[in-house]
Formats: C-alpha cells, structure tokens, sequence
C-alpha cells in the first residue's frame, strides 16, 4: 500500500509544482500501456513522469521479491536435499 500512495503524492505535487502538465481529459482506457496512456494524457512529460514512477516502484518492490526468491530458494534445496537423502537411503537398504 505504500507504493501506491507514494506515487499518487509525488504526481500530485508534480502538478501542483508544474513539473507535469494537467491532464488533458483524455478518455484512456486502463489497459493502455502505462507510459503510452502517459504520453495520451499528458505529452512527453507525463510518459517520463511514469516511466519515474515504474522505475520507482520496481526499487521499492525489489527487496521484497528477493527476499522471497531467496526463501523459496531455501525450501526447493532443503526439500531435494532431502528427496536425494531419501534415495540414498533406499539404494543402500536394496544393496
């Protein structure tokens, strides 16, 4: 939730400042590529503005899948650990 509410304030503030233009009222339907529906809406500053904005949350989400990836990591080696462990085990009760 903090992500969403990151970019909302930052693009607020970047109007307010005049850094990006208003929006046009442009009708754009939501499964418009996000910097397409940008360059739509608000011309080339508005596309930059959300690339920025992915740019930004992919940073804030990353840490977080890592740490994911590498839990999941973990859990595939110790469960093949344990299936090769399991196989040993059977070859040398059949021997």
């Amino acid at each position: 939730m903090v992500v969403p509410a990151l970019s909302m304030s930052l693009t607020y503030f970047a109007i307010k400042l005049g850094i990006i233009p208003l929006f046009n009222g442009i009708y754009v339907p939501w499964t418009t590529p996000a910097i397409f529906s940008g360059f739509l809406v608000g011309g080339w500053r508005t596309a930059l503005w959300q690339a920025l904005m992915l740019a930004m949350s992919f940073a804030v989400y990353f840490p977080f899948i890592r740490t994911y990836d590498n839990t999941l990591l973990k859990q595939e080696q110790e469960k093949l650990a344990e299936e090769n462990k399991e196989k040993s085990d059977t070859a040398t009760a059949q021997a």
